[in-house]
């Protein structure tokens, strides 16, 4: 299974852009941080660089393995990547994020903060993947990665 890297970088990127924005105080940021129980100061002090680059590393990690799941299964179109994005969100990242709430005491708000920003995620990780593999019907129109 050929897994074509150039779109799992640009899915790893497209993710943090919209982290970036899903965790901003535009939109979830002031309420994830409260639920997490840290104030600003807190955030600073406690270097987020190094945080921001093992979770790129874990992001990339992330979109290489959807990727290759999606090579596996034969995904060549659009709708058949959503519904994959969908059912592995369902299936591993709703319910693994659910013991948070239930062992970790973390409140149900930041829960679905949390889970909603991966099926999003995931379901732009499955567009940009599929658009750029090549093995997909879209990628007769794209420029090879090689």
């Amino acid at each position: 299974m050929e897994v074509n890297l150039i779109a799992v970088l640009l899915a790893t990127v497209a993710a943090f852009i919209i982290g970036g924005f899903w965790y901003s105080p535009f939109l979830f940021g002031n309420a994830w941080t409260s639920a997490m129980g840290f104030n600003e100061k807190e955030m600073k002090k406690k270097g987020v660089a190094k945080s921001y680059i093992l979770n790129f590393i874990a992001t990339l990690i992330m979109a290489y393995v959807f990727a290759h799941i999606l090579a596996l299964l034969k995904v060549v179109d659009l709708l058949e990547s959503l519904q994959a994005a969908f059912w592995i969100w369902l299936g591993f990242i709703a319910t693994v994020g659910m013991g948070s709430v239930l062992w970790e005491n973390k409140p149900l708000k930041l829960y679905f903060i949390n889970v909603l920003y991966y099926l999003v995620m995931l379901v732009a990780m499955a567009a940009v993947i599929t658009v750029f593999s090549d093995n997909s019907i879209y990628g007769a129109f794209l420029p090879s990665p090689t």
